[in-house]
């Protein structure tokens, strides 16, 4: 899909500003996999990241988690979408922290997080 083609983009020019060598340490090791692998595939040809995943519907909620196998130093990026209020619902929760809403994500806003030092999880959205 286009759309998620262009966010994977903004999010990896995000975080090659935002952190360059953690940037190019995950473009380097992206390579050498899929050079190295016997079935080589790139989930966008303009990202760094090696996966994504997507919490799609009207009313989507995650459970507390943390993404173990992710790299220890390093970031994933959180990217708000859809028809929601933000003022409503779709609060970012970071347990560990003890915070709710702390990071205030509106729509087409991104954010870089570093998700296997935090056990995160979102909250129910109401659509607009």
């Amino acid at each position: 899909m286009p759309a998620f083609w262009r966010i994977s983009g903004h999010t990896s020019r995000l975080f090659e500003v935002f952190a360059p060598r953690l940037y190019t340490e995950y473009s380097t090791t992206l390579n050498n996999i899929l050079t190295n692998s016997p079935d080589p595939a790139k989930l966008y040809d303009n990202s760094v990241f090696a996966a994504a995943t997507f919490n799609l519907g009207p009313r989507t909620v995650s459970y507390p988690h943390q993404d173990w196998a992710n790299l220890s130093w390093g970031l994933c990026a959180i990217t708000a979408l859809g028809t929601y209020n933000p003022d409503l619902g779709g609060d970012l929760v970071l347990w560990n922290l003890r915070l709710l809403s702390a990071i205030f994500l509106t729509k087409k806003h991104a954010i870089p997080l570093p998700n296997i030092l935090l056990v995160g999880s979102d909250g129910w959205t109401m659509d607009i």
